[in-house]
């Protein structure tokens, strides 16, 4: 088993105990038409579907360089895998929730957008997906990817 820096889980346990109390109490939100999808939850949407394509090591590339700092792109694949690979494919997924944020725990302060998604698996009739992108290069990158 493959070791993973400290801060990459505090600022996954920092992260989830911020937005955790939002994603309870949140409405849902319905997904735009995709012509006029904002460009951060294009980003996301471009980056889930090579992460439902089963194609890891391109969504390591796609990430932002704050997130390739703290894991390498073979310990990305194998996490990743783990994570996506029992559930089998995407059955469903709607954006719940897109929100603005310009500090997050142990991140840099830049611009973020916390992107909150209900999904349903073969094997995981439900599922919640949180993706955290960063603006950097005049575009947006995945930060963070979480799965419960």
């Amino acid at each position: 088993m493959q070791r993973y820096p400290r801060r990459v889980f505090a600022l996954l346990a920092c992260l989830l105990s911020v937005l955790g109390s939002n994603l309870a109490t949140s409405a849902p939100e319905s997904t735009p038409a995709p012509a006029a999808l904002p460009p951060e939850v294009a980003a996301a949407e471009q980056w889930l579907a090579l992460a439902d394509a089963g194609d890891y090591r391109e969504t390591w590339d796609q990430a932002a360089p704050y997130f390739k700092d703290q894991l390498t792109k073979s310990q990305w694949e194998g996490a990743l895998g783990n994570l996506r690979g029992p559930l089998g494919k995407l059955v469903s997924r709607k954006l719940r929730k897109n929100e603005p944020y310009h500090h997050l725990p142990g991140a840099p302060d830049g611009e973020f957008r916390v992107l909150i998604y209900v999904s349903q698996f073969e094997r995981q009739p439900k599922a919640t997906e949180m993706l955290i992108l960063m603006f950097t290069k005049e575009q947006w990158h995945l930060a963070g990817y979480f799965l419960r």
